[in-house]
Parts: C-alpha cells; structure tokens; sequence
C-alpha cells in the first residue's frame, strides 16, 4: 500500500500537489490505527531477519526514474515558461521543442542517483 502510494504522490505531483498532504494525513492515521492493533489486540510478531528490502528497491528505482520522466513531460507540455523558446516557431515544431526540452531535463535529471 505504501508503495502504491509513493507511486501516486511522485508519478502524478505536478497534476495534484495537494495530494502530498492527504499522503501524509493518511500515514498518520494509519501508523496510529496499525500501532494500536499490533499493542492492544495482537501478541508480539516473531522477528524474522531480512538482508535489505529485495525487489522492492527495484521497483521503487523504476517508479522514480518514471516519474521523472513524467513530471518533467506534464511540465514542458503545460508550462507557459517554455514559450521563450518556441515564440517564433509553429505549432507542431513549438511541441518538438518543448519535448526534446523535456527529454533533456529528464537525461540529466536520471544521471543522479541518490
């Protein structure tokens, strides 16, 4: 759940930036509801040892590329900042412009890994 969540607030942050505050609330509710039900109504878990987190890491280091990817495309193509450059072009190439621009950011932006 948690990862589908991450999925949503960084995939579409741009289209629904309040979404990051309903994230948090949700986690804060849910952290409060998870922990009263393994304190009061369950025995302790049994621990179970674990290396790192296994496939997951992958996935999230493709959700992540991917929603720089679409982040940096949702900008270039409602962004009116971008217009600068494309003034004095027509429609269809102001578009190529605008893209290959995104694409550009979105190479140098996936460079970085964290």
């Amino acid at each position: 759940m948690v990862v589908l969540q991450f999925g949503y607030m960084t995939l579409f942050a741009p289209a629904f930036p309040f979404g990051f505050f309903i994230g948090y609330l949700n986690n804060l509710v849910e952290l409060r509801s998870d922990g009263f039900k393994i304190c009061m109504l369950n025995r302790r878990p049994l621990y179970r040892c674990a290396e790192d987190i296994g496939t997951w890491n992958y996935i999230l280091d493709v959700m992540s590329t991917l929603s720089v990817i679409t982040n940096a495309t949702l900008l270039a193509i409602t962004s009116k900042s971008l217009d600068v450059f494309t003034e004095d072009l027509d429609s269809d190439m102001q578009w190529t412009v605008k893209l290959l621009l995104a694409f550009g950011v979105e190479v140098n932006a996936t460079q970085f890994k964290f």
